[in-house]
């Protein structure tokens, strides 16, 4: 057992599993946090989310990350303004994992989906989002002053135009661009007027135009090779990932399958008291 523990194998990924784009715009919110940052009027975190069928973004700024405060922030800054989503898309932060948030999530009627843990391309949709937004906030040239640059950074990132829509966040939300800030210093000679049927017939003509667009990923799973003894595996050994000291092996374990799927296996760490991992 020391053997395999400390032989180094190639790590095979399955093809990652995605999330269908489904019931159109506001029915799938993903959310995270962001923090904590510099304190800026006392907010230090920053709540995201993002519609999964147009991409448009809402940040609330708040004061800390409990879950009565990102429960609030939610409602106040989501659900009053696009209503209630069919699916909530959360990691497994403990204010997403409390007895408070799914009770929301029950009192609202919303799916909680819950992403796997240490893997955040399984929220690849607002992890990329932050990437943007840290970049944006962090090219300012006063960075600690983010508060004050959020809003015209969103207006940035709501009406860039996404690689993989073909749209903007903007166009999708409101079937044409919205005016930036250059606009109102350079107008055009011949504005465009739109009455409410032409108005109609773009939005439609979007939103017909999006498909359920996935991440386009281009690594080879066709070609890895999953060891077909996985699928009836009762016991199965662990990769750590941690900083590991000279001579520690990389794997530890065995340990109890508890519950597969063709993804990700639950595993008993420990004795029974030590509640299940999911890996």
């Amino acid at each position: 057992m020391a053997c395999k523990r400390a032989k180094i194998a190639r790590h095979n990924h399955t093809r990652p599993e995605t999330i269908q784009t489904t019931g159109g715009k506001f029915a799938q919110v993903h959310l995270d946090l962001v923090g904590p940052l510099t304190p800026n009027d006392g907010k230090v975190y920053l709540l995201t989310m993002v519609d999964r069928y147009t991409r448009w973004v809402e940040v609330a700024p708040i004061h800390d990350s409990k879950a009565e405060t990102v429960s609030r922030a939610f409602i106040d800054t989501w659900i009053s303004r696009y209503g209630v989503p069919e699916s909530v898309t959360t990691d497994r932060g403990p204010q997403f994992e409390s007895h408070l948030w799914k009770s929301l999530m029950e009192t609202l009627g919303s799916v909680k989906i819950t992403t796997t843990a240490y893997n955040p391309r399984a929220n690849g949709i607002i992890e990329r989002f932050h990437r943007r937004l840290k970049e944006s906030l962090k090219a300012q040239p006063h960075p600690y002053c983010w508060l004050e640059k959020l809003p015209l950074t969103l207006l940035s990132i709501r009406t860039a135009i996404k690689e993989d829509l073909g749209y903007s966040s903007a166009e999708l939300m409101f079937g044409t661009t919205i005016r930036l800030p250059s606009d109102l210093i350079i107008r055009t000679t011949h504005p465009m007027f739109l009455d409410h049927t032409d108005y109609i017939q773009r939005l439609k003509s979007f939103m017909n135009d999006v498909g359920p667009a996935q991440s386009r990923q281009q690594h080879s799973y066709e070609k890895e090779y999953i060891d077909p003894k996985l699928k009836c595996a009762t016991h199965v050994l662990v990769r750590t990932d941690a900083v590991k000291k000279p001579l520690q092996p990389p794997y530890h374990g065995p340990y109890k399958v508890i519950a597969r799927t063709p993804k990700y296996y639950t595993v008993q760490l420990g004795n029974k008291q030590t509640p299940p991992r999911c890996w």
